[in-house]
This record gives C-alpha cells, sequence and structure tokens, in this order.
C-alpha cells in the first residue's frame, strides 16, 4: 500500500511515463475485443460524456488511472514468477476479498489493469524486485458521489453464456 508522499510520487512518475509512452499490456484476443470497446463506449461515453472522436477529452481520462482516480491509497498486487496459473487464482480470489473487506468497511475501491503496464516505474518508485509479476493496481478511498460514470451499472453476460450445466 502507498500513501501520502510516496503515493504522490508514484502519480507523477507513472503520469510522466504514460504521457509519452504506451502501456506493455497484452492485447486482447479478437473474440474478446468486443467487450473492452462496449466498456469503453459505457464508461466514456455515457458515463464521462466525452464523444468518440473527442481524442483530447479521452487520452485526459484514460490518464486518471495513473493519478488511481484520485484515491489517497494505491496498492499493486504482484505474484511471485515461479508460480503458475493455478496460483494467480488464488491471487485473484485475495482481491476479490480485499475489496470486498475495503467495501465492508466503507471504502470505495478501483482496480487498474493499466498501472502494471508500467513496470519499470512500479519496481523503481515502490521497490518491487524482479521475481514479482505485477498484476494490477488498486485505488482505495471515497467514490465522487458527483462523478457520474461512478453510478454506471456495466452488464455481464447471462451465466448461461460462461457456464455449462451438465446433468445425468
Amino acid at each position: 500500500m502507498v500513501s501520502g508522499a510516496a503515493r504522490n510520487r508514484l502519480c507523477t512518475a507513472l503520469l510522466a511515463t504514460a504521457s509519452k509512452e504506451t502501456p506493455n499490456i497484452p492485447a486482447l484476443p479478437e473474440s474478446f475485443r468486443k467487450y473492452r470497446s462496449d466498456l469503453g463506449l459505457e464508461v466514456y461515453g455515457r458515463g464521462m460524456g466525452i464523444g468518440r472522436n473527442d481524442l483530447a477529452g479521452r487520452a485526459a481520462a484514460v490518464l486518471r488511472n495513473y493519478e488511481f482516480f484520485g484515491a489517497p491509497v494505491a496498492a499493486i498486487v504482484c505474484m511471485n514468477r515461479e508460480l503458475g496459473s493455478p496460483d494467480a487464482l488464488s491471487v485473484g480470489m485475495y482481491v476479490q476479498t480485499l475489496l470486498l473487506a475495503l467495501t465492508e468497511e466503507g471504502l470505495d475501491t478501483s482496480v487498474e489493469v493499466s498501472v502494471a503496464g508500467y513496470p519499470d516505474v512500479l519496481r523503481r518508485e515502490l521497490g518491487i524486485n524482479d521475481d514479482m509479476l505485477i498484476i494490477c493496481g488498486v485505488g482505495i478511498g471515497y467514490a465522487d458521489p458527483d462523478f457520474k460514470a461512478n453510478h454506471l451499472h456495466i452488464a455481464r453476460n447471462p451465466v448461461e453464456k460462461n457456464v455449462t450445466f451438465i446433468e445425468d
């Protein structure tokens, strides 16, 4: 967890790098890109009122990720590189449990894969060793009730689309 002056230094370093370099995030397979596109239309379009062709507005909105959307505390979730896919599931369960516990305490969170796109910045600013795989960041604080995007309810696929039910 990082807060105070250390969080501010991290945000400054992330913003400086993100302003001139594209994050190193693997591309989604073609069959999944529609989900990211639909989410972007919902969040940036409906939630923030930024038109698809408003490149400056979209760029400014994206940069908010690297300030953890103004949250006063940030966490960086990592996993030892020697661990495999089953262990990534454990890390995911830990993150979900952390988010639920923070919500129970009245705090809001924002999971941000985007910050993991600048691992060199995170390693330098936070002293994260090379043996750790950086998974994501989490902004922790209180949501701005006046920010329209905080009131979006993002649609999900029906369970039947993602689960196969087998009966004898």
